[in-house]
């Protein structure tokens, strides 16, 4: 039996294999096979090159950096995970020598664990040129520091996928940027931090094309615009954010759909201001607001979250009480006879 299990078992793993890859910028080398971590390759490119379709390139801490000047870095072309092994000591750093850091034109493709700086135009682009790519996860990242005035952190256009967990700010102009440009655009915003930008995140489009969007449980403060709604939005839903801090507008919408933005935080308890009635951050006309939350998004019962917890009442014996009190007055009547 154990036999036949050897013999079986390669053949029921060439459908999609999925043998890990291994990079090290410090001890690899692009010469060895990367399938364990004593044979790691040095460069991303080179894991991405070898991994199987569907397989894993583990990426060990450490700073990455290009040879020389380009208008991309590293291509991600095939089904994969790109895995850093720590998002705070995983860098990948363009010195500002190239234009799109990470370049993402394939399905299914999943990209964690990393810090990414120091680009022309974009941390990270998603953008398959001629077909609408879909199954992208952006999760659990650091982006920031686009020195283009008109870059992003994150864009994309043509896709269906999710960002979430990231850490994203200083983006050139925007955190978050996508685009209905032949072909809608699909995606879930979730649990991101984003600051220190002109917009933390935009949509933008042309033609009869739209972008769907899921802004949900995201901390959005100190940028310029906190949502930009410039374009072609189809279906957007914000709710359970904390919109906060954003100089010019929370949420402005440019078009003349009306966006349901209830059950955020504003940065004040008496809701937003601009059209709405609070001190806190500005909203355009055509967005629902109320009701909104009057504190930083905890729990929402439409949006889940984490239900806050009751301080537990407590429970009295009474007749502990009543013989507490008893004993009390015997020692006062002994007192004041003892005076006496």
């Amino acid at each position: 039996m154990i036999s036949v299990f050897a013999v079986l078992l390669p053949m029921a793993g060439t459908a999609e294999a999925a043998t890990p890859i291994y990079v090290n910028g410090t001890t690899g080398n692009d010469t060895n096979n990367g399938e364990t971590p004593e044979t790691a390759v040095k460069t991303i490119a080179k894991g991405i090159e070898l991994v199987d379709p569907e397989g894993t390139v583990c990426v060990a801490a450490g700073r990455y950096t290009p040879d020389g000047e380009a208008d991309r870095w590293i291509i991600i072309d095939k089904p994969l995970t790109l895995q850093g092994e720590n998002k705070k000591t995983t860098v990948i750093d363009g010195e500002g020598k190239i234009g799109e850091l990470v370049l993402i034109n394939a399905n299914n493709v999943t990209f964690t664990g990393f810090t990414v700086t120091n680009a022309r135009d974009y941390g990270i682009s998603i953008n398959e040129l001629t077909t609408p790519i879909t199954g992208i996860k952006i999760k659990d990242n650091i982006v920031h520091g686009i020195s283009r005035e008109y870059g992003a952190a994150i864009a994309g256009q043509r896709f269906s996928g999710e960002i979430e967990g990231n850490e994203i700010y200083d983006g050139g102009s925007s955190g978050i940027s996508f685009a209905a440009l032949d072909g809608n655009v699909s995606v879930n915003i979730t649990s991101n931090c984003i600051y220190d930008n002109s917009e933390g995140i935009v949509f933008w489009g042309e033609s009869s094309y739209f972008v769907n969007a899921n802004i949900t449980g995201n901390e959005i403060h100190n940028n310029k615009y906190g949502i930009y709604l410039y374009s072609q939005i189809g279906n957007v839903e914000i709710h359970c954010n904390d919109i906060y801090g954003n100089t010019e507008y929370g949420v402005f919408n440019n078009v003349d759909k009306v966006v349901d933005a209830t059950h955020n935080w504003w940065g004040d308890a008496s809701g937003p201001g601009g059209v709405g009635p609070g001190t806190g951050d500005n909203i355009s006309a055509n967005v629902t607001y109320d009701p909104w939350l009057p504190m930083e998004f905890q729990y929402c019962p439409e949006c889940g979250g984490v239900p806050p917890v009751s301080k537990p009442v407590p429970e009295y014996n009474i007749f502990g009480l009543l013989a507490f009190i008893g004993i009390l007055s015997v020692l006062a009547v002994a007192t004041l006879r003892k005076r006496e």
